[in-house]
């Protein structure tokens, strides 16, 4: 929605991303007030099949694989396009109501609820530390 109202692109990615992932902080992200004790890399939660350009004076805070914006600065705003929030029981919630959808990137909701509890704790304690670094601002 930030990219979107900031006069940046927003559609499909060539690929949706469900599930488990990682990603990576980019230099800026590393300087960053907002990722303060992040590691360069770190393990995310994915529904989504759109992706966005970065507005122009914008800042490319993290990136992935499949997805490489994943994160900017913009003004006062950050945009993520992860998630750090969800529970594998919100993940099992999900995968019930978009049941079709897993098996787009050869997966069943079974798989993708098993790598959200994989990464659950370690996904909660940098929610947290991202919400604290967030309030310190």
């Amino acid at each position: 929605m930030l990219a979107s109202v900031s006069g940046a692109e927003v559609c499909k990615n060539p690929v949706m991303e469900i599930g488990g992932y990682e990603v990576e902080l980019t230099d800026k992200g590393k300087k960053d007030r907002l990722f303060k004790n992040f590691s360069g890399t770190f393990p995310v939660f994915h529904w989504h099949g759109d992706t966005f350009d970065i507005p122009q004076r914008a800042e490319l805070l993290v990136t992935g694989e499949k997805c490489k914006n994943q994160a900017f600065r913009y003004k006062n705003s950050v945009a993520l396009q992860f998630h750090l929030e969800i529970t594998s029981s919100e993940a099992s919630s999900w995968a019930d109501k978009y049941a079709d959808e897993p098996a787009v990137v050869h997966k069943t909701g079974e798989q993708v609820i098993e790598e959200c509890k994989i990464r659950e704790k370690e996904m909660m304690k940098l929610c947290y530390i991202l919400m604290d670094n967030f309030f310190k601002e």
